[in-house]
């Protein structure tokens, strides 16, 4: 792979750098960066395709030597040294190969097994139980986490020999200072794979029934709600933030406050899901995987406008929220907005109890609807509830107007003496 050669690769990736928005000096920082690289691998007759974790990690190693003999000193600055010598390689890989880092090959036949084991176990989560993508992914990501974890413990141990020791030993392993509903969470997941290990012919013993989780009891701590004063301090601290960021983040905010929509459907918003001339909104549930269509209300109109016209970034994304800072993408997933949360809250000099992330808002709307006397039925609708109970949950946040409906008790003559 000669200079002429990479010349093309380069055009390309440098037009997909500047389409993410990247500025023109960190752009030419990064070209220089994989120049020196693609240089190295011809050096030592390697293209890209033969690039593995291992050799960019001694590439950066051997970076690293290298300047420290020519300036008898580390690296300086901001950055750590990794980042300066690794300056743009990812993304090159991830252009030319498609992906980056690549997927683990199986090195070992017990490997290959465990890895065509959770491909069945995810095809069997999605045929037989109907699960949705998301909640299968964890399901499977727990099951390989068990998997390396027994190769690296039990190396000589057949699958199908799996013991109440290794299983106890597991658990102590994985629950480690880990909360009670976490641990009960973790529990349940390896439960389910046990069963179908057992299910499948492939353990021989039931050592599910041997699993046993700590108690969660239903009802026992309230949701954590913020008060419609703490949700319009924010509102207005944010409003006056006239940046992209501010702009970007008192969308989603409003959002929050006005639908009581789930972090993980707002991040997945497209343009194509606001219906300008109808007035709608297109939510699809990331639970249950329906859609609701809601009306789009001006406040909110307004806030996703502005955001458009002066804070949205140029990019081919669809997604209605992108980040403000390249590459110019969409948000991973729901669990991202947490921090923007947190942050602005902290800003606006708001100390919630308890969970303070997007939930908070959800379950304020929830309470909101509920005292200006909303079926149950409806704020279960509005809010994508499959279940009624997942609705219920929300009568507990109505503590003051349970007290107005509250009884009086007559005390006995006998009790006032």
């Amino acid at each position: 792979m000669d200079a002429i050669a990479n010349e093309p690769l380069f055009d390309g990736f440098e037009h997909h750098l500047r389409q993410q928005g990247y500025k023109r000096k960190t752009m030419q920082r990064a070209l220089a960066t994989c120049r020196r690289f693609l240089a190295h691998l011809t050096q030592h007759g390697m293209t890209l395709e033969q690039v593995t974790p291992d050799i960019l990690e001694a590439y950066l190693i051997a970076q690293l030597q290298l300047f420290h003999q020519r300036h008898q000193r580390l690296p300086q600055g901001p950055n750590p040294w990794r980042e300066r010598f690794n300056h743009g390689l990812p993304g090159l890989l991830r252009y030319a190969l498609g992906q980056w880092p690549p997927k683990p090959v199986p090195t070992s036949e017990r490997e290959a097994f465990y890895h065509r084991l959770t491909q069945d176990y995810a095809q069997w989560l999605c045929d037989v139980r109907g699960l949705a993508p998301q909640t299968i992914t964890g399901l499977q990501a727990e099951a390989t986490r068990f998997l390396h974890w027994l190769s690296r413990s039990a190396p000589d141990c057949p699958l199908r020999d799996l013991s109440v020791v290794q299983v106890d030993a597991w658990l102590t392993y994985r629950l480690a200072n880990k909360r009670r509903p976490t641990k009960a969470h973790l529990v349940h997941t390896f439960r389910n794979f046990l069963r179908w290990l057992h299910h499948q012919g492939i353990i021989t013993c039931a050592l599910a029934r041997a699993v046993t989780a700590p108690s969660l009891y239903a009802l026992e701590s309230l949701p954590c709600a913020l008060s419609r004063d703490d949700i319009d301090r924010v509102l207005q601290q944010t409003q006056h933030d006239q940046t992209p960021r501010g702009l970007r983040d008192f969308a989603i905010f409003t959002l929050l406050a006005t639908y009581g929509l789930r972090a993980g459907e707002i991040v997945t918003l497209r343009l194509e899901d606001v219906d300008w001339r109808g007035e709608r909104l297109f939510i699809r549930h990331s639970k249950t995987g329906r859609q609701t269509v809601l009306p789009l209300l001006a406040s909110v109109g307004e806030a996703i406008v502005a955001y458009l016209r002066r804070g949205r970034p140029q990019t081919p994304a669809r997604e209605l929220f992108i980040r403000v800072k390249a590459p110019y993408q969409s948000f991973h997933d729901g669990s991202s907005l947490h921090t923007l949360v947190t942050r602005r809250l902290q800003r606006a000099g708001i100390e919630p109890q308890g969970k303070h992330g997007p939930h908070a808002f959800r379950h304020a709307h929830a309470l909101r609807l509920l005292r200006h006397g909303v079926p149950l039925k409806t704020i279960g609708d509005v809010l994508g509830h499959q279940a009624p109970t997942s609705t219920t949950v929300y009568l507990r946040l109505a503590m003051e107007d349970l007290r107005t409906v509250a009884l009086d008790i007559p005390l006995r003559p006998e009790a006032l003496s």
